[in-house]
């Protein structure tokens, strides 16, 4: 099975998620992204 990669500049988002995906025994590997998110006036 491929490793899935999971893209955020949070790092605490990345741990929380592959502690979820690891008792599903799926791999979860972390990449850094910086990217200014858009703010939606509704």
């Amino acid at each position: 099975m491929e490793n899935l990669t999971y893209i955020t500049s949070n790092y605490g988002k990345y741990i929380a998620t592959k502690e979820k995906f690891e008792k599903a025994g799926i791999v979860i590997d972390y990449f850094k992204f910086e990217f200014e998110e858009p703010n939606i006036m509704i």
